[in-house]
């Protein structure tokens, strides 16, 4: 597969790059507030995904056989 928009992924990244590069200059304490608001996300993505995986098990939408649960997951894995 071929990836389009690498030009605008490439200024996003730059755009955040300058940006945070800036907050860090201005004053340190913003920039670990940014890291703090940054460390809060990650751990709010991980709570979502485990609480994810506990309603399909208890729902029984995955069991703990798993093959079941991660067919679809190796079906798009090779993919890539």
């Amino acid at each position: 597969m071929r990836c389009t928009g690498g030009s605008l992924v490439s200024a996003v990244l730059l755009f955040v790059s300058v940006v945070l590069t800036a907050v860090n200059a201005v004053d340190v304490k913003w920039s670990m507030r940014v890291q703090d608001v940054f460390t809060y996300a990650k751990l709010a993505a991980l709570v979502l995904i485990i609480i994810t995986g506990f309603v399909q098990l208890c729902l029984g939408i995955c069991t703990l056989n798993r093959t079941v649960c991660f067919d679809s997951l190796i079906v798009y894995a090779r993919f890539f």
